[in-house]
C-alpha cells in the first residue's frame, strides 16, 4: 500500500467568541497538531491550542 503525504490545513471563519464551532476546532487540533489553522479573524485568549499549532490570520 502507498503510503501518501497528506498535508492537513484547519480552515475557520473567524475566532472571536468561543462557541461550538471553536470547541470543534480545538478537538481537531488536538487530533492534527501539525496542522495550522487560517482564519479572517483571530482573537488569541479565547482559543487554547496545543503548543507548536499556529494560527495564520491577517
Amino acid at each position: 500500500m502507498k503510503k501518501n503525504n497528506l498535508k492537513i490545513a484547519l480552515v475557520q471563519d473567524y475566532i472571536k467568541e468561543f462557541g461550538g464551532a471553536e470547541s470543534v476546532l480545538e478537538t481537531l487540533s488536538d487530533i492534527f497538531p501539525n496542522a495550522p489553522i487560517f482564519t479572517s479573524i483571530y482573537r488569541p485568549q479565547l482559543l487554547v491550542l496545543p503548543s507548536g499549532v499556529y494560527v495564520i490570520s491577517p
